[in-house]
């Protein structure tokens, strides 16, 4: 009965390993996408940020100048 009771673990544990080795995998590549994704939409937001300042300084130096 004890061998039985092992032998039943053992069956679960290594069925449930890549189970949860393949969840967990999945669940990093959502993370790291998410990430991605979001660090991207930073990048554009803080680019045209800076470029639309950049615009609007030479804009402005544009229009001192020619005053």
């Amino acid at each position: 009965m004890n061998a039985f009771c092992m032998l039943l673990y053992a069956s679960v544990y290594f069925l449930w390993l890549p189970i949860m080795a393949l969840i967990k995998h999945y669940c990093l590549l959502d993370m790291l996408r998410i990430c991605r994704r979001i660090a991207i939409r930073w990048r554009a937001l803080i680019v045209s940020h800076l470029t639309a300042r950049a615009c609007d300084n030479s804009h402005g130096e544009a229009v001192q100048s020619k005053a």
